[in-house]
């Protein structure tokens, strides 16, 4: 007999938004993510959507092997509460019952004042050169984190703000250059469904720039899929350390830099197997062993 499928964890549901181009404004992607079933014979998970409201018929929309526990759903229109189950099936064709139920909603650029007011970037303050601090408000108790970048979409995002369930958050991002940048919040309710802001917008400029005493450290690609090569970490200190965390604090891997800027992760454990999607984060120690940065990772498996 199969035991409940595992209930989707917030570890997994911190996947659940994925880097578009901002061509496609109206629409955005999903990752579901779970943790895999601890019976053996397990062939199939089945991934059920429903829209607009939770007392909808769930029908199944696809699914995925027993070694897959990613689902990506694209095209996912703005405006529209979006609410997904996912069932496990073994090899007697006995099914398990629904795991917990999560949900979407993606606010339109055209959405009405209140709309927007469920999530919604409501202040962008410059404390220095290249750093700013958003604000983001919710109508509901939630954490989460801003996503940003230029013309090719969404491709960085800022530290958790993860403290406490709160109403109004605020991040710092950093070592942006004169250019637009494009933002949106993302806010996890306590039962971890999630809601996006609509896009907003930030025009950095200059004044006198201050020479850096040392290049800034530089992460990507953000979010990163091991399946399309390593993680890149840039400007490391000399004689320094990239180690690589959970987002529980559990150290995954731990690179030393020596005499090289520039060092790679290939998405992998201590163990060489590869990590489970979820939040990650890379710590930079310098040559004495002091933490210099921390940057998070978004660890995408597709």
């Amino acid at each position: 007999m199969i035991r409940k499928t595992t209930v989707i964890s917030i570890a997994s549901l911190l996947l659940l938004l994925i880097s578009i181009p901002l061509a496609a404004q109206e629409t955005t992607e999903v990752l579901l993510s779970w943790p895999p079933n601890p019976e053996p014979d397990i062939l199939r998970y089945i991934v059920f959507r429903a829209p607009d409201t939770l007392t909808a018929h769930f029908a199944a929309i696809d699914s995925v092997n027993a070694s897959t526990f990613t689902y990506t759903n694209s095209n996912i229109n703005k405006g529209v509460y979006y609410y997904y189950r996912l069932k496990a099936k073994n090899g007697t064709g006995a099914m398990s019952p629904y795991s917990n139920p999560v949900s979407i909603f993606a606010i339109p650029q055209n959405a009405s004042t209140s709309v927007k007011q469920r999530c919604q970037i409501t202040a962008r303050t410059k404390v220095g050169e290249g750093i700013y601090d958003v604000t983001w408000s919710n109508t509901f108790p939630s954490i989460g984190f801003v996503q940003y970048g230029g013309s090719g979409g969404f491709t960085q995002m800022s530290a958790w703000d993860n403290a406490s369930y709160a109403t109004t958050h605020t991040v710092r991002i950093s070592g942006l250059t004169p250019a637009t940048y494009y933002l949106r919040a993302t806010a996890y309710d306590s039962q971890k469904n999630m809601v996006i802001s609509a896009i907003d917008t930030l025009v950095v400029t200059s004044n006198t720039p201050t020479p850096l005493s040392a290049p800034q450290l530089s992460v990507y690609p953000v979010p990163y899929n091991p399946g399309m090569g390593n993680f890149q970490i840039e400007n490391l200190p000399e004689g320094g350390s990239a180690t690589i965390y959970s987002e529980s604090g559990v150290e995954v891997n731990r690179i030393e830099a020596g005499n090289n800027a520039l060092v790679s992760w290939d998405g992998t454990n201590t163990s060489g197997s590869r990590v489970m999607s979820g939040v990650y984060y890379v710590v930079i120690k310098d040559a004495k062993d002091k933490v210099v940065d921390k940057r998070p990772i978004m660890v995408v498996n597709k």
